[in-house]
């Protein structure tokens, strides 16, 4: 009976320990668990702090396009303080801008109007580039820098994101011309401090999930700001490109204010990725057969070659070379029709035979009027009869009016091969 008893208590205790030792287990387990990405321990904080401490221009898409979309709301604020209709207009403005601005400024909703009276009532901003800053797991500072679209002057904000509530805060220029801060700046001189941004009515942004249809639209809607600003497009051309499609700024006008009567009726169609090493391509078609090549190194940081035409692509020209002769007629057919299009009567004169060019049109004038009297100003091309005459090739076109599909005119088109991708042409007149 004894020995039963003792058998009780040592079975208790070691009871007793077990639970002990489990409460404790529980208690280390929940407090490793507690550490999370909302919740680090300042050692992992920093661990994080070490590999992002650059300032760098953004890559990715998405955190692009939500910067975007919080300085497109700032300066929509901004515009509405000029307007007699919306009643929370100081409201709005005031309640993004960071704290930190607010007091260094003595900024208050009564003196806002008369701080903020920058622009006209509907000023746009065209971002040039975006630079980022990780200051702490959830909160990262931007630097904007870009031009106002109808002023025309430098523009630049730093936008503070947090990304545990989803909100923004913005520090005017006022503030970065103060401290001397830039993308160049080390990260030890922002003080920018990284305290979490309460939400508000004003404030809340959405993450975007940015994907290649999306994508194309971007930069042809930016492509479209830029044929309307002075110069952005020579800027953007590709070198290769705009040395060989124009032999001064001339011509390069002249195409200009081509482009200009069209290119807002436009809109992508159809569009190719290609991926090389350093870049990405996207070869775009708009509704009226017309390319738009963007080489793509970084989000919104493009050149852009506006034709098949003018210089020698990769990937057209390992198409042509791969194609039967009659094929590569047809290839050379659609390149002389979109340099129609493009006004680029230059190019389409210079595959003219001689014979039939010294014959018909001797000088570059001459066939200028002649395109502009017997062709349409938007030609959509047709074939109905092909047939070989020795080293000649002959196609029958159906030429039909893209603007208004009842007019037509038939042609005969010779073209004779040349080495490599060059041709000559003449036809009916």
């Amino acid at each position: 009976m004894k020995n039963t008893k003792k058998v009780g208590i040592i079975l208790l205790v070691l009871s007793l320990i077990l639970i002990i030792m489990l409460i404790l287990m529980i208690t280390l387990l929940n407090k490793m668990k507690s550490t999370d990405y909302n919740n680090n321990t300042e050692f992992e904080k920093q661990i994080l702090y070490e590999a992002n401490k650059n300032i760098e221009k953004v890559s990715n898409r998405n955190k692009y396009y939500v910067v975007q979309d919080i300085v497109n709301t700032y300066m929509k604020y901004i515009n509405n303080l000029k307007k007699e209709d919306i009643k929370d207009k100081n409201t709005a403005l005031y309640s993004i801008l960071d704290k930190e601005y607010i007091l260094e400024f003595n900024i208050n909703e009564n003196n806002i109007g008369e701080k903020f009276n920058l622009y006209t009532s509907n000023e746009k901003v065209y971002i040039d580039d975006i630079y980022e800053l990780e200051k702490d797991i959830s909160i990262n500072i931007f630097f904007i820098y870009g031009t106002t679209i109808n002023s025309n002057e430098a523009f630049k904000l730093i936008v503070k994101t947090d990304s545990k509530n989803n909100t923004f805060s913005v520090f005017p220029a006022e503030y970065i011309d103060r401290y001397g801060y830039s993308y160049s700046s080390n990260n030890d001189e922002i003080k920018i401090d990284d305290k979490e941004i309460e939400p508000n009515n004003y404030n809340i942004f959405e993450y975007k999930n940015i994907n290649n249809d999306q994508m194309i639209v971007y930069y042809f809607e930016d492509l479209k700001n830029k044929v309307f600003e002075k110069d952005k497009l020579y800027q953007v051309l590709d070198e290769e490109y705009k040395n060989k499609k124009f032999a001064n700024i001339q011509e390069y006008n002249n195409y200009l204010e081509n482009i200009k009567s069209f290119i807002m009726q436009r809109n992508i169609v159809n569009y190719q990725i290609n991926k090389f090493d350093n870049y990405t391509q996207y070869v775009c078609i708009d509704q009226m057969g017309k390319y738009y090549i963007f080489n793509e190194t970084g989000v919104m940081d493009y050149t852009v070659i506006l034709d098949t035409y003018t210089i020698e692509l990769p990937q057209f020209t390992e198409q042509y070379n791969n194609s039967t002769d009659a094929e590569k007629v047809l290839l050379n057919i659609q390149k002389v029709f979109q340099a129609i299009n493009d006004g680029d009567y230059e190019y389409v004169y210079n595959k003219l035979d001689n014979t039939f060019k010294q014959n018909n049109f001797p000088t570059l004038i001459s066939f200028e009027n002649y395109i502009k009297q017997n062709f349409y100003e938007n030609n959509k091309v047709g074939y109905s009869n092909y047939k070989t005459s020795g080293d000649l090739h002959i196609y029958t076109l159906s030429i039909t009016d893209n603007n208004n599909s009842n007019n037509s005119i038939e042609k005969d088109f010779i073209m004779q091969l040349k080495e490599e991708t060059d041709f000559v042409m003449s036809f009916n007149v």
